[in-house]
């Protein structure tokens, strides 16, 4: 049973050791339609691209900041299993972030005119967050013996869960010789959303007496989550369809680009990803936990059924009950409120050794849990051939820092294919791998004929 419970925990721990994408091998793949999605002045080679629906681009991962599997458990002479405490409390910070992303295009095209790339999508976006503090892995594996006369912090501990459409409206263009702009409009029907907008947990063991103290308090938001959480809701499970499409619940966001040629070999580039809110209207609820501060002493067992004035220990519960009811809103109440999409920053260069062949780094921030996480990619790129692209990238993120990523863009006729991971690794080494990403997607892309293909028309022509 034991070794059944390591087994599942473990389970559970390897899903949280993958890593969320964070598209480093996109952005180097600047030749391909789908690099636009990473900086909006990526102007891809093709004239003209269509996608196939649910094909084009899907972009799945997960993340952990802390722990990998085999931070969590070693192995046994006899093979069978056990917590590695001492690993996985090294690993642990105050505040430790798992995370799953999921994005799809429903559809999409963009085409090329003159100087000018429009484009258009549709694309549904999931995120999830689970945020958990260091010290409750502690109390469950050491209990609160290890906190004596200290505080133990779960501060912060909460899960954020968004989804929701976006309309994509996008346009680059060439400014003389040396610069490329683009931005993408993203209008955005919400789906449904959970916040836990404020936490504040602890508990408090006195060294003398053991009294516990257990202080906290909570503010939570949802909107059409009633669906998954209450049986006997009203809600239409279709509301989440319409959902997609109807904007009840608002949103505004916009991505921005650039590169700059600043000579024959150097190039620069930067983009602002998800600069914008969603309004969340539709089926709201917003609950409260007032801030509270409850000392429990222990049970005196010579009144354990009745004390010196009657009272009797079921009354005992019923107030302790009575005290918890008041603390918190079980009702909730409706109200509209306003997340972000998630920021992303990329500043990036490329220095061109050969026509086809160049090496370049990324620097890389996103506002997580209101808070900038930093990373850095070294990349090789190369156009292998007219219909193939390659990438190859070194990334150090989130304190991760074994994760090499390779990109790969092929296109035969009209039809262009593309797969990348941001950490490949991980399919080698999933145990000992904190991160794992896989991006891929087939559509229809039209090149424009080189001068060489140009001219050979013309000749024939001729």
């Amino acid at each position: 049973m034991k070794r059944l419970l390591i087994t599942l925990f473990a389970s559970v721990g390897l899903i949280f050791s993958l890593g969320a994408q964070k598209d480093f091998a996109l952005y180097n793949l600047q030749g391909t339609p789908q690099a636009v999605y990473a900086n909006p002045a990526f102007v891809p080679k093709t004239k003209i691209y269509v996608s196939i629906p649910g094909l084009s681009f899907t972009n799945l991962g997960v993340s952990n900041s802390a722990f990998s599997f085999n931070d969590l458990v070693t192995q046994r002479p006899d093979d069978s299993l056990e917590w590695n405490t001492t690993s996985l409390f090294s690993k642990l910070k105050d505040l430790n972030v798992f995370s799953l992303n999921m994005q799809n295009e429903i559809f999409g095209f963009g085409f090329k005119l003159h100087e000018s790339y429009f484009n258009f999508s549709m694309m549904h976006q999931t995120k999830f967050d689970l945020l958990y503090p260091g010290d409750l892995f502690k109390l469950a594996f050491k209990g609160n013996a290890e906190f004596l006369g200290q505080r133990a912090s779960m501060n912060g501990i909460g899960v954020n869960l968004s989804s929701y459409m976006t309309y994509n409206f996008g346009f680059a263009r060439r400014l003389g010789d040396t610069f490329h702009v683009g931005g993408r409009l993203k209008i955005a029907s919400g789906i449904a959303n959970f916040r836990t907008k404020k936490t504040v947990l602890g508990l408090y063991t006195d060294p003398v007496t053991y009294a516990l103290t257990v202080d906290g308090g909570m503010q939570v938001n949802s909107s059409n989550i009633a669906v998954f959480t209450d049986s006997t809701s009203n809600a239409d499970p279709s509301i989440l369809q319409k959902s997609a499409y109807n904007f009840a619940n608002k949103g505004v966001g916009l991505d921005l680009g650039g590169t700059f040629q600043m000579n024959e070999k150097v190039v620069l580039s930067a983009s602002a990803l998800n600069l914008g809110t969603i309004s969340w209207t539709q089926n709201t609820r917003s609950y409260e936990v007032k801030d509270f501060n409850f000392s429990f002493d222990g049970v005196d067992l010579n009144g354990y059924f009745v004390d010196s004035s009657g009272t009797d220990v079921s009354q005992m519960a019923d107030d302790f009950i009575d005290t918890l009811t008041q603390l918190f809103n079980e009702e909730g109440v409706e109200e509209s409120y306003v997340t972000g999409m998630g920021s992303r920053f990329y500043v990036g260069a490329t220095y061109e050794l050969t026509p086809s062949f160049n090496v370049g780094a990324t620097v890389f921030s996103e506002v997580l849990n209101r808070q900038f996480v930093p990373g850095l990619t070294i990349a090789a790129n190369a156009r292998v051939k007219d219909w193939l692209f390659a990438t190859v990238n070194y990334t150090m993120y989130n304190g991760s820092f074994a994760n090499l990523g390779v990109g790969l863009s092929l296109r035969g006729g009209p039809i262009q294919f593309f797969i990348m991971s941001d950490n490949v690794l991980a399919f080698v080494n999933p145990y000992g791998a904190k991160s794992a990403h896989l991006c891929t997607g087939l559509a229809i892309a039209i090149s424009e004929k080189s001068k060489k293909e140009k001219k050979k028309s013309k000749d024939v022509i001729e």
